[in-house]
């Protein structure tokens, strides 16, 4: 939809997100009528949103994500389908209560998270679980900014810099987001099948672009002329008494 045009995107956009995605409203007419859309990239996925009650709506959760904003994060207002916030639940409960730790990361991955933020936050959650199982906030703060020193130069836009400033920002602010022991498992189980069900997609795509593309019937026949079996002019011969018929496959 991008690349043929259809989406009338806002020219001030992308906006970037404290959580280290860009945002990118934008409209689409259907029936004469403009929808506002948003589109949401990280390193991981892009997601197109829609069936917002409005603009407003749509603008004011984008404003929401900004890096000067505050406080708990909230689900969009749009449909019910938001990578995000799936993404945004899953790591605020690990945050909040290091003792669902191994229940919840059983079977995640850490691209299950899909910008480069969150992938951090997601191990510096690992690797303080792996050391001794409980974490307080201000640990994990500490971990993470020991990971800014991995970061390459190119990519520490997304991170506030340096030293971490919005990554620590968006940190803060899953602290502070309430997300219930039920709701967390059954979103991480979501983004697991999710992820199992793309995986096997590519899987079947990679195999069909390796698989040799079927010869035409003409073709077909005149390579088996040429290796060998009979003319195609000549007629088959009848079988015998004791005679073998191959069976087509």
């Amino acid at each position: 939809m991008r690349a043929a045009g259809m989406i009338d995107f806002d020219p001030a956009g992308p906006y970037m997100g404290v959580d280290g995605a860009a945002y990118e409203p934008g409209a689409i007419t259907i029936g004469g009528k403009p929808e506002p859309v948003l589109v949401i990239t990280g390193r991981g996925t892009a997601e197109f949103i829609t069936d917002w009650p409005g603009f407003d709506a749509m603008a004011d959760w984008i404003a929401s994500r900004g890096t000067t904003a505050s406080g708990p994060l909230a689900a969009p207002a749009a449909g019910p389908d938001c990578r995000t916030w799936e993404e945004d639940q899953v790591l605020a409960r690990l945050v909040s209560s290091p003792r669902e730790a191994p229940r919840l990361m059983a079977e995640l991955t850490p691209d299950t998270f899909t910008t480069d933020v969150r992938y951090d936050v997601y191990q510096t959650i690992v690797t303080l679980a792996d050391r001794g199982g409980y974490y307080a906030p201000e640990q994990l703060a500490a971990e993470l900014s020991k990971r800014m020193a991995a970061v390459p130069a190119y990519a520490l836009v997304s991170y506030g810099g340096p030293t971490g400033l919005f990554a620590r920002a968006y940190l803060a602010r899953l602290a502070s987001t309430e997300v219930g022991s039920v709701a967390a498992a059954a979103t991480a189980s979501l983004l697991v099948q999710e992820d199992a069900h793309h995986r096997m997609r590519l899987a079947q795509t990679a195999a069909r672009a390796q698989a040799p593309a079927p010869a035409a019937e003409g073709d077909r026949l005149q390579g088996q002329t040429q290796a060998g079996v009979l003319p195609l002019l000549q007629p088959p011969p009848q079988p015998g008494p004791s005679a073998t018929v191959a069976q087509r496959p």
